[in-house]
């Protein structure tokens, strides 16, 4: 009975794929976004048809900013997907500087941006 309750929180979707990093592939310019197979799995999205947003979120008295993309037919008339990039940030100017960061790699090239402060290992 203990493994049974145990394991049923990981029947849920709380720990997905959703939480692996999102890649962003300068050379066939699209963006792919994993989702675990009960909500379709993978995504691909071309990243002419994304835009940006910084949402301000908030929990009781404390504010917090998050970098969302949007997805959009080709007429830019009807979106139909949006994912969140990253963490929650404090300040709207951190998710600006990590839109341009991300916008930069993949209009300009690796060479455009400095090197990250950390990298996964």
């Amino acid at each position: 009975m203990d493994i049974f309750i145990l394991n049923l929180p990981l029947k849920n979707d709380w720990f997905t794929y959703r939480h692996a990093p999102i890649r962003f592939n300068r050379r066939t310019r699209q963006v792919h976004v994993f989702y675990t197979p009960r909500f379709g799995g993978p995504r691909s999205y071309d990243w002419d048809a994304l835009t940006a947003q910084v949402l301000e979120t908030g929990r009781g008295k404390v504010t917090y900013y998050v970098l969302t993309m949007t997805a959009a037919d080709p007429s830019g008339r009807y979106y139909y997907d949006r994912f969140e990039v990253g963490n929650q940030l404090l300040h709207r100017e951190e998710g600006i500087r990590w839109w341009e960061y991300i916008r930069r790699f993949m209009e300009e090239g690796p060479d455009s941006v400095p090197d990250p402060d950390w990298t996964l290992s």
